[in-house]
Order: structure tokens, then C-alpha cells, then sequence
């Protein structure tokens, strides 16, 4: 009975260098003095010919290589040939043609890389010339989602088998890693030209897979929008629409196929962390009688305090999905920060004004000024525009006053009264109590006024006063 076999012939071309390997599948058949051997080759199940020489199928092998390998020159590559099947027949008058037959083989096959690619189940992500390129790859891989730091520290624990002991103060560590599809390298045989420099198949990693997802579409979406959203050409997202027109409407809740990345894999991680870290202190804030309102005093100072936490993280691809408080032992107490909030109200002014504005120069003085008398000085060029309280006093007038515009007077229950005119806005009510220094309104220019300016007047006793005789810029 004729036995069948698969002959492989294996070819590696590597820095231009090509050598060849002969493999035979099995031992021939000893044929008696009046009896030869022939060889029937078939690829696929199709007979290509009959040989009655194997040195046929070296010379075909290496015609191949030599024939498509030239493209990869120089690249490190392990090139094979493979896969034909041969049926040794024994015949008295034996029938070849080795001519025809090695011209058949060179015709039809072709040559594979060999690589080691990494793999998610059935998922083939990069393929790379070596090993040693790949296990490195796989590696980069994972540390874009884990520390390399703790994943080698886990990887060795692993190898202890022992149970974790208590965490160190400061420490993090991983005490679980599970895959929810485990990567492999596996050895496979690939076109020439998919084989992928490190760079190319590190992206290829981090990128993922494209999955087909339903995308509901919003208010406002346009096919166009829809596409850029997902990074999808406007053509592709036609085509996984089953082709639509391109002029096609869409409204608010209608469903469109679009593609989306995922990653080869989740890489969910159980993550121990120990920490100290500082307890921020709080404040009170207490109102005290007998200090003048709009004054603040801090009778204790706060410090902060410290406390040692432990959390159990779960993290998914990096991203931190759950955490859980284990521990939380307070090492030190913080003080509270108090402050005394001034709540006296004080009516009675002390007798000198203070400069009702933030900065800002006299652009008018008072005296005659276009044939009328001007009351008060016009103050301008200010740092900001906040009217201030000139002193202590009570709000006798908060509002619009004709020529004034917004105005604001105050008694200062010493006999002093002062006028504040063509503000843009008043902060204060009639009846309020104000304190010297306090805000009660913006510069503006309101009544009959020649710009962004504060008018200001001074009375004593009733009498009209020089401004200038009590407050100076």
C-alpha cells in the first residue's frame, strides 16, 4: 500500500543571507532492483505533477524563495515554504516529467514569514519578526495600563505562592490581575509584507479592535458630524448603514450602525495603597459684641491634622473603577481655625474722614465753576470704582436725586454729614449703619455729570465745608 506524506521545506533569509534546509516527512519505501519510486505532489489536493527525484522539490523551494524573498532583503525575517503533499507510488515502468512538475511548484507556491504575533483569543493584534520583539511589546503594552513598577513586583510575589502579609505605610501594590481575554505569543506564518516594525505593532496594540456599536442620533447631528465623532470616513459610515444616499435626513432617536474602538483585552487589577495624608482643619467663625462690625480678629489658629488611610482600588485598564475605605486611623487631630466676627455698630463717626475713593485724583475743586457755585470736589482716575464710607455714620439718603443722579448721604451723629453723587450703583439702604472705609457704592455718571466721576460734598454742623480741609488724596 503507498504511503502519503507532507514534505516541508523550510528557507531562512536573514541579512540577505539565504540558506536551505531538505526535510523529508518519512522514509521511502526500499524499492526492489527491477522497481522504482515515483512521486505523485499535490498542494490543496490538486496534482501538480509526478517526480522521480527529490531533489526536484529542494530546487523548487529554493527557486521560490529566491524568487520572492529578494523583496525582504535585509529585513530579519524567517521565510518558509510548506505544505506540499507527496504520494510515493512503486512502479515498473515509471511515469515523471520533473520539468513540469518543478515549474508547476514554483508557479504556485509562495513564501510565508514566520513571527510570533500576539494574540487575544482569536484575535491576532501585531505580528513581529521575534520573540524577543513581541514578549517586549506585550510587556509596553500592559504598563500603559499598569505601573511596571507594581506588575513586577506582582509577577514576583506570584512566584513565592505565599499570601500577601499587612501593607507598608507608603506602599501600593497589586494583589490581584486577571485578564478577560489572556494575551498570547504564539508562532505563526503570515505574509511577508503584514509583518510590523515595533513601533507600528505597538500602536496597532493600544488602538484595539473596531466593534460595531448603535449610535441613537441627537439634535443637531449630521451625517458628517456623526462620522468625525467617531472617526469614520462619511463613505464608511454610508456603507455600514447598508449603503444609504448620502443626501439621506436624519431626526433626533434614529439608529445608525457605527464602528467604535475596544481594547483586545480588560486588564482588571486589585490594588492595595497605604498613605498618610493631612486632615485640612475647619474654621468657626463667631460673632463677638463688642468688636465693630466689618472687623474680623482669629483667636486660634487652625492646624491641620494627619491620618493613615488604607483603600482597595479596582481598576480597570488603568481607570479607577471602585475605591474602598479599609483603614482609616487618625494619627493627629487638627485645631479648628476660630475667628470673631465684629458685630458692634458703631453710628458716631470719629471726626476725621478718610479718602472716599480707591485712589484717584481732584479734577474740580470747590468754588464757582460756570457761573454757579460747585458744592464738593469731583474726584477721577480711579484704581477701581468702589465708593467708600468717609467715616462712621448712618444712611440718611439712598437714591436718585435729580441733577445728583444715585446719591448717598450720610450723618455721622457728630455733627458731620457727607454727600456722594452720580454713583453707577448704590450698595447701602436708607437707615443702614455703615462703618468708615466700608463699600456703599460704584462711581458712575449719572445726573447731570461731564463723565465717570464721584462728587463729593462735606457739611458741619450744617454748614457747607472745603472737602479739601479734611481729606486729601
Amino acid at each position: 500500500m503507498n504511503e502519503s506524506y507532507r514534505l516541508k521545506y523550510k528557507y531562512t533569509l536573514a541579512c540577505g543571507v539565504m540558506a536551505s534546509v531538505f526535510m523529508l516527512g518519512s522514509q521511502t519505501a526500499s524499492a526492489e532492483d527491477q522497481i522504482s519510486t515515483v512521486y505523485h505532489l499535490y498542494i490543496d489536493g490538486e496534482k501538480l505533477g509526478t517526480i522521480d527525484n527529490q531533489v526536484v522539490l529542494k530546487e523548487a523551494g529554493e527557486q521560490v524563495v529566491e524568487r520572492d524573498g529578494s523583496r525582504y532583503a535585509g529585513k530579519k525575517l524567517n521565510l518558509t515554504v510548506e505544505d506540499i503533499d507527496i504520494v510515493p507510488e512503486q512502479m515498473f515502468r515509471p511515469i515523471a516529467d520533473n520539468d513540469a512538475a518543478k515549474e508547476r511548484l514554483v508557479s504556485e507556491l509562495d513564501v510565508a514569514a514566520k513571527v510570533y504575533s500576539i494574540t487575544f483569543g482569536d484575535q491576532t493584534a501585531a505580528s513581529f519578526a521575534s520573540k524577543e520583539e513581541a514578549e517586549e511589546m506585550l510587556r509596553d503594552y500592559l504598563h500603559e495600563m499598569v505601573p511596571e513598577d507594581l506588575l513586577t513586583a506582582y509577577e514576583e510575589h506570584q512566584k513565592t505562592g505565599k499570601p500577601f502579609e499587612p501593607i507598608k505605610e507608603g506602599e501600593s501594590r497589586i494583589t490581584e490581575l486577571s485578564y478577560s481575554v489572556q494575551p498570547e505569543i504564539k508562532e505563526q506564518k503570515v505574509d511577508p509584507d503584514i509583518v510590523q516594525k515595533k513601533d507600528e505593532g505597538f500602536e496597532a496594540l493600544k488602538k484595539g479592535t473596531m466593534e460595531e456599536s448603535e449610535y441613537h442620533v441627537k439634535e443637531g447631528d449630521t451625517l458628517e458630524t456623526i462620522a468625525r465623532e467617531f472617526k469614520l470616513s462619511t463613505d464608511e459610515l454610508l456603507e455600514l448603514n447598508g449603503g444609504m444616499d448620502p443626501r439621506s435626513s436624519i431626526k433626533p432617536e434614529d439608529k445608525l450602525k457605527v464602528k467604535v474602538r475596544k481594547p483586545f483585552t480588560e486588564v482588571t487589577v486589585k490594588e492595595e495603597s497605604s498613605k498618610v495624608e493631612d486632615i485640612p482643619y475647619s474654621e468657626e467663625r463667631k460673632d463677638n459684641p463688642d468688636l465693630p462690625k466689618g472687623e474680623e480678629k482669629v483667636t486660634q489658629a487652625g492646624t491641620g491634622g494627619e491620618a493613615l488611610l488604607e483603600y482597595v482600588y479596582t481598576k480597570v485598564n488603568g481607570e479607577t473603577i471602585t475605591r474602598e475605605t479599609v483603614k482609616d486611623e487618625v494619627r493627629k487631630e487638627p485645631v479648628t481655625k476660630v475667628i470673631e466676627v465684629g458685630t458692634k455698630e458703631i453710628s458716631k463717626g470719629e471726626g476725621t474722614l478718610s479718602w472716599p475713593a480707591v485712589g484717584g485724583t481732584i479734577t474740580s475743586k470747590q468754588g464757582v465753576r460756570w457761573g454757579r457755585k460747585h458744592k464738593g470736589i469731583d474726584i477721577a482716575g480711579v484704581q477701581d470704582r468702589t465708593i467708600k464710607a468717609a467715616d462712621n455714620g448712618k444712611i440718611v439718603f439712598a437714591g436718585n436725586s435729580g441733577a445728583y443722579g444715585n446719591k448717598i448721604e450720610i450723618d455721622h451723629q457728630n455733627g458731620m454729614k457727607t454727600i456722594y453723587a452720580h454713583l453707577d450703583s448704590i450698595s447701602i439702604s436708607e437707615g443702614e449703619t455703615v462703618q468708615k472705609g466700608s463699600k456703599i457704592g460704584v462711581m458712575g455718571n449719572t445726573g447731570r455729570s461731564t463723565g465717570m466721576h464721584l462728587h463729593f460734598e462735606v457739611y458741619k454742623n450744617g454748614n457747607l465745608e472745603d472737602p479739601l480741609n479734611y481729606v486729601n488724596p
